[in-house]
């Protein structure tokens, strides 16, 4: 019978799948409530009941006839009452965190304190604020349907992430939309300062509305309720250290505090920096799945894992297209070919979800710099009412040796190194300044692209 009672104790507290969210956050990780509808009609499952004064009703016998129950019986259910409250209290500490003192280790304790020794200045109740602000703003962004007014907030590889999935939306006739948004607590837990880059990842417990509504009128297609923990990875230069003023969040550039207009390639139109390098002010560099984070990445990973995010994105467009347009003015000769076995024109993938992207090992061979970086994913190939399935995909950068990327655009990883235009798919040269992007004398190209299930 304790046995029983727990096993359904756990059932009714276990967190089902987790639906979309912004970025697609939830096709990969699990951890969230939900009810749904679908073409505007409501169903729901389960039974529900109501006891009082220790009676149970019996359907035996004369009709409306209560028996008492027996002191062994009412021992054991309130014990499974008190046992389902236990547990539906540690399922919800655990959705949310414990408090802040305590989800801290002693390494992320120890980068936050490297921080503040670098950076006098870091005030972190103002610094989680300013997340929060950001978090909503992408939130709300990504309900619109269009990611231009958080473009500044975010780096190449996010942004990339998301107008891909907006797109691949557009394309099946449906939008998502996040409702209700609440955040339920956000915790700074890592940190990582470094020679070239500070980061700090931000533990974000948030609940939803979860809706696709039709492109083509409003209407409600599917609905859930939706509870999820992410990891927000921002990111800096180190030169940003000591600054204090307003910056993309509050609406201004962070470089010379001019208003900031709304566009798409996150230059300032007074100063004309780039406001989502990371040069002046925090970026979003990466989301990782509560299941996928391990800490903070080092300093010499933030531009490989944002690099390598965009040409994951632009191979799932590549997927989708048919076609490997999209990723060609960023291969070797060998990423063309590990290209066209990768299951171009043959596979398309839907309601994908990253769970991590993860620089490896670098390596040195004839004269280059080989860089694997493995993205933890998740998809369904074929069609959306296709079972969602976990992959690995690594993708292999490499440029020569001795080649050093320019601070201010290791996080514009689609944007021309030479004069920032934005890059679109299938250019293998910019269109402004004629900077070709696959030499790897230039830069890191893509040579290797091979996927695995998980």
């Amino acid at each position: 019978m304790r046995r029983a009672a727990l096993f359904f104790a756990l059932a009714l507290a276990a967190p089902a799948a987790a639906y979309a969210r912004a970025g697609g956050g939830g096709s990969y990780s699990s951890g969230s409530s939900h009810s749904s509808n679908s073409s505007g009609s409501s169903y729901s499952s389960g039974s529900s009941y109501s006891s009082g004064g220790g009676y149970r009703s019996s359907s035996s016998g004369s009709y409306g006839r209560s028996t008492p129950m027996s002191p062994l019986e009412a021992q054991l259910f309130t014990g499974l009452l008190v046992l389902l409250v236990v547990v539906l209290l540690l399922v919800r500490w655990l959705e949310n965190g414990p408090s802040f003192g305590a989800s801290r280790t002693p390494a992320a304790a120890a980068g936050f304190a490297a921080l503040k020794t670098a950076d006098p200045s870091f005030d972190e109740d103002a610094f989680l604020a300013r997340a929060e602000a950001a978090f909503r703003r992408v939130q709300e962004a990504w309900s619109t349907g269009d990611m231009t007014p958080a473009a500044a907030l975010l780096s190449d590889g996010v942004y990339e992430r998301f107008q891909l999935l907006l797109e691949l939306q557009r394309r099946e006739g449906r939008l998502n939309k996040l409702e209700d948004l609440r955040v339920n607590r956000s915790v700074a837990a890592d940190a990582a300062p470094g020679r070239r880059f500070d980061a700090v990842d931000v533990r974000f417990a948030a609940s939803c509305k979860d809706r696709y509504v039709s492109v083509r009128d409003g209407s409600l297609l599917s609905e859930e309720d939706s509870a999820f923990v992410e990891y927000w990875s921002f990111v800096r230069s180190a030169s940003a250290r000591g600054r204090v003023s307003p910056g993309a969040v509050e609406g201004f550039c962070p470089g010379c505090g001019a208003a900031l207009a709304v566009n798409a390639s996150a230059v300032c139109p007074q100063c004309r920096c780039w406001v989502n390098s990371g040069e002046f002010d925090w970026v979003l560099a990466e989301i990782t799945q509560e299941s996928e984070w391990h800490g903070t990445p080092a300093d010499s990973a933030q531009e490989l894992e944002d690099r390598a995010s965009m040409l994951f994105w632009r191979w799932q467009r590549c997927l989708a297209d048919k076609d490997v347009a999209a990723l060609e003015g960023w291969c070797s000769e060998e990423g063309i070919a590990a290209l066209r076995t990768s299951g171009v024109g043959r596979a398309a993938f839907f309601d994908c979800g990253v769970g991590a992207v993860e620089a490896q090992v670098r390596r040195s061979a004839d004269g280059f710099e080989y860089a694997p970086v493995l993205v933890r994913w998740a998809g369904r190939e074929g069609g959306p009412d296709a079972p969602s399935r976990k992959r690995r995909t690594t993708l292999t950068l490499a440029r020569r040796t001795g080649v050093v990327s320019q601070q201010n655009t290791l996080l514009r990883s689609a944007h021309c190194a030479g004069c920032g235009a934005a890059i679109p798919p299938a250019a293998p040269v910019c269109a402004h300044c004629s900077l070709g992007f696959k030499d790897p004398a230039a830069g890191w190209v893509l040579v290797g692209l091979e996927t695995f299930d998980s």
